[in-house]
Order: structure tokens, then C-alpha cells, then sequence
């Protein structure tokens, strides 16, 4: 891979840098989807603790609040995964242990 730095007289570029840039560009792409998922996962913290300072503070607690809980217990859940998912992916491009270099095989094609 005989591709330059921008840089003149920098020389070939590392696979490394290349493999860097990828991962950048990637990251890039899927930054409103990061910036959706973060914002829905700190929403559902403050539901859960809002939620969770009104079954301590009443004698009984409603079904509704309790509901609550699972339901914001769950949109952290996914959202945590989907980010977890998503950087899974970009260390994957990093370390070229994807489908090309014969490293792991998860199912996706």
C-alpha cells in the first residue's frame, strides 16, 4: 500500500495509520447514532433514580413506578449495547481480526 501522508516527504503511511483513519472515519459516520444512544441512556438514568426516590419515599409503591424501573433498567440495557456494539466493530477494523484476515467469525456478513 503505497499510499502518502498529506504531509510532503512524510513517506508511506503505516498500516497502522491506515487502519486508524478507518476508524476515525467510522466513528464519524455513526456520531449522531452515538450522540442518540448516549442521550437516551443518561434520560433513562434520570428516570430510574427519580423513579427509585419514589418507591423509597411512598408506603406502597404504584405499579406504574415499579414499571418505570424496568422499563428505564431496559433503555440502559440496550442503548449501553449498541455503543458497546458499535466500538466492537471499530477495534475489530483496528486490530484486523475481522472476516479478511480469518479472525473471528460472529455471524455477520
Amino acid at each position: 500500500m503505497e499510499a502518502v501522508n498529506n504531509i510532503p516527504g512524510a513517506g508511506p503511511r503505516s498500516d497502522l495509520q491506515e487502519k486508524l483513519d478507518a476508524a476515525r472515519q467510522i466513528t464519524m459516520l455513526f456520531k449522531m447514532e452515538r450522540y442518540v444512544y448516549v442521550s437516551c441512556c443518561g434520560i433513562a438514568v434520570l428516570l430510574l433514580l427519580y423513579c427509585a426516590y419514589q418507591v423509597l419515599n411512598k408506603e406502597t409503591p404504584d405499579f406504574v413506578i415499579i414499571g418505570s424501573l424496568f422499563g428505564s433498567g431496559g433503555l440502559i440495557t440496550y442503548s449501553i449495547g449498541r455503543l458497546i456494539f458499535m466500538w466492537n466493530k471499530i477495534v475489530d477494523i483496528v486490530l484486523m481480526e475481522g472476516m479478511q484476515k480469518g479472525g473471528r467469525d460472529d455471524g455477520n456478513k
